[in-house]
């Protein structure tokens, strides 16, 4: 359990970290590109609205590290306010990726190809959509690590909660014993 534990933590740091730089990459194709005013804006806007989402996620995640998270034998409270963070800004986060991007994704198959080509250029890159299918992907890994993150700290509240019964047992049972004798 405690090696699942680590890992899961672990993990969700280096997911956040990769949506954090994956909002920093997101419109890097087309940084050039003012002369698509609509598109342009509004895939500033969306920029804006994941990086925030992407940044919190690695800042909370990191907290869970700080508090212990992946190491504590029992949760305390701050493990717990941290664990529900993580879990609500990474579902946040791709939920976010997974309704902002595919409007992004339509206005961009709608631009001029000609000057779309001449802007990729300038900009070292060539025109594509893989920005906006991986984009999807992050989202889906978002999704299963908040559920993976979500499953180790249930199994985490069972198993104290066994332990704990267990310990109760064995008190009562050396207290009834001691009486007897």
């Amino acid at each position: 359990m405690k090696v699942i534990q680590k890992i899961t933590f672990l993990l969700a740091l280096i997911i956040a970290s990769l949506f954090f730089i994956y909002t920093l990459s997101f419109s890097t194709g087309w940084a050039l590109g003012q002369w698509f005013v609509d598109f342009f804006r509004e895939a500033q806007i969306v920029n804006k609205i994941i990086y925030q989402w992407g940044l919190w996620a690695v800042v909370v995640t990191a907290l869970n590290l700080v508090f212990n998270t992946h190491t504590n034998r029992r949760f305390f409270i701050p493990n717990y306010l941290f664990i529900a963070l993580s879990i609500g800004i990474l579902v946040g986060g791709g939920w976010k990726l997974m309704t902002l991007i595919p409007p992004i994704k339509a206005m961009y198959l709608e631009l001029n190809p000609e000057l779309l080509n001449i802007i990729s250029t300038i900009n070292f890159s060539t025109p594509g959509t893989e920005i906006f299918e991986l984009g999807m992907m992050i989202a889906i890994v978002l999704f299963v690590q908040a559920g993976l993150i979500l499953f180790v700290t249930i199994w985490k509240i069972v198993t104290q909660l066994i332990r704990a019964k267990a310990k109760r047992t064995a008190r009562k049972e050396a207290t009834s014993w001691t009486n007897v004798h």
